[in-house]
């Protein structure tokens, strides 16, 4: 939300006033509608709201780049396998408090395992798995769901060995937010 103050020539006008002195090109207007909303008992709030983060393959970082290399792509913003094996991450980035519904790695071929991962942000435990699957498979089953960035830190990864030619084409995590 954009606050606009008003102003007397260069000096800020923050004098009392009627609402109803407000013009109109100055109120903060939104695109809510009456689906967006939940009526309970008089109470009213946001719905839950289902939305979607993505990657790019060519985000992925190799694991062992000092002895691995990969090829970027520019026009579709994939990571190719070019050496054999290897092992690539991602970080992910979602609100706090979001609640992970899906989760799917896609690639040029099935059959390489992904994780969705998390772990404490000072690495005082392990990694946890949140979900798993393999390539263009969705993982609905989604452990530790909700995200919490006060804790935690989370990431994608391809855990098998990429083959040769093998394509990185993206990532996908459904999540809803939860309004309370």
């Amino acid at each position: 939300m954009v606050l606009s103050l008003p102003k007397k020539g260069k000096e800020l006008d923050l004098k009392q006033r009627d609402v109803r002195e407000t013009p109109a090109t100055d109120l903060v207007q939104s695109n809510f509608d009456a689906t967006d909303f939940d009526v309970t008992t008089g109470v009213v709030s946001l719905k839950n709201k289902t939305s979607y983060w993505s990657i790019n393959g060519g985000a992925f970082l190799i694991q062992n780049s000092a002895t691995h290399t990969v090829q970027r792509s520019t026009t579709g913003g994939n990571l190719t396998n070019t050496t054999a094996d290897g092992f690539a991450i991602a970080p992910v980035i979602l609100p706090h408090g979001t609640i992970v519904t899906a989760a799917i790695v896609r690639g040029s071929t099935g059959g390489e395992t992904w994780t969705l991962n998390r772990r404490p942000l000072d690495n005082s435990a392990a990694n946890q798995v949140l979900a798993t699957a393999t390539t263009n498979t969705e993982d609905t089953s989604i452990s530790n769901a909700t995200i919490d960035n006060s804790t935690y830190k989370y990431w994608l990864a391809i855990t098998s060995t990429m083959p040769i030619g093998f394509e990185i084409r993206s990532g996908k995590i459904t999540y809803t937010t939860d309004y309370d």
